[in-house]
């Protein structure tokens, strides 16, 4: 990857960049592997810069509508400064400004200021015009519906495949028209605005101006209460009551919404469901190398591939926690995978 870097840096103009001698590269290293992004920090005239791989052969055009929301906040500056991507390297490229700063573990508890200043950033976020170009995302009633469709219908494949009972699949469509029945009887309609879509404790960089958020991949238009959610159940969790009436009465002084708070209720179990079906598909998706060959490597390095079975116990654990219909015993491995899958 360092060879096809070096020579791509020779093909681009300097002014793309924000250059004006022409491109030396200092060094090349990389950041790391997400679940379908790989990112390169390029050091070229003392200028830093994150060279950004789209790996999934089926999401042409994800790097596309990235760069489409990174220009539309560039005024925030809460996000990495986009300059250009290119469609034709790999199967999509995005170059962007390099984000100086420490992520936060996922075990990381914010404290009652930066509750307060992740508040205020996601309104201002939140407030602002949708650019008419912008694609909407998943995050919605109907998008998570369609998530849900999706996964059970490529769950019914792999089921019938391996020849497993049925069973759990029916569960997961009791859960689907469970949660859809929860959200007639809510009365409440989506709202909708840009949204990150990913608000994950790694995705938020801690930097000496406030916090800068990256991975911009799931944003799009779709309801501010689902980003919301994710700050209530994944960054700040457990996160107390008290902390929780701080960071929505400051959500509130800088964007007025009546509803929100009832929305972000039903997004906390939806987004949970999700997180369940996605980690049984990608144990799938990888066991059965559907994945990008870069990706299928990484996962099958020593951890990682248990890092994804850990992920789904503790996703099954919180999403049982919400809803008191489900148990452990609806959840065990052999009624969830083959035996050849060795898990």
């Amino acid at each position: 990857m360092d060879k096809l870097i070096e020579k791509y840096v020779e093909s681009i103009k300097p002014s793309a960049l924000g250059l004006t001698s022409p491109l030396k590269i200092q060094k090349i290293t990389k950041l790391g592997l997400g679940e379908g992004n790989s990112n390169y920090l390029v050091k070229i005239d003392n200028q830093k810069f994150n060279f950004r791989f789209n790996l999934e052969k089926n999401t042409f055009g994800k790097s596309k509508k990235e760069y489409t929301i990174l220009k539309a906040i560039e005024s925030l500056k809460i996000a990495p400064k986009p300059f250009f991507y290119d469609p034709d390297i790999k199967n999509g490229l995005l170059v962007l400004e390099y984000i100086d700063g420490v992520a936060f573990p996922s075990d990381y508890h914010l404290s009652n200021r930066q509750f307060a200043i992740l508040a205020k950033e996601l309104a201002e976020l939140h407030n602002l015009k949708s650019p008419e170009n912008a694609q909407k995302n998943r995050l919605s009633y109907v998008g998570y519906q369609n998530r849900f469709k999706t996964s059970i219908r490529y769950l019914k494949k792999k089921f019938a495949k391996y020849g497993l009972n049925k069973k759990f699949v029916v569960l997961c469509q009791e859960v689907t028209n469970e949660l859809s029945s929860e959200i007639i009887e809510s009365g409440v309609k989506n709202k909708f605005s840009i949204t990150h879509g990913d608000l994950a404790p790694q995705n938020i960089v801690k930097t000496k101006n406030g916090f800068r958020f990256i991975d911009w991949e799931s944003a799009g238009i779709g309801d501010p209460a689902a980003d919301l959610a994710s700050v209530i159940d994944e960054i700040g969790f457990p996160m107390t009551s008290a902390q929780r009436k701080l960071f929505l009465k400051e959500y509130a002084k800088e964007r007025s919404d009546k509803t929100i708070i009832k929305r972000m209720n039903l997004f906390v179990k939806l987004i949970r469901f999700a997180q369940v079906l996605w980690s049984i598909n990608r144990v799938y998706e990888i066991k059965d190398r559907e994945l990008g060959e870069e990706l299928i490597t990484e996962y099958l390095k020593k951890g990682n591939f248990e890092h994804v079975v850990e992920y789904l116990d503790y996703s099954i654990n919180r999403l049982i926690e919400v809803d008191n219909h489900l148990s452990k015993k609806d959840f065990e491995k052999q009624n969830l995978f083959p035996k050849s899958f060795k898990i």
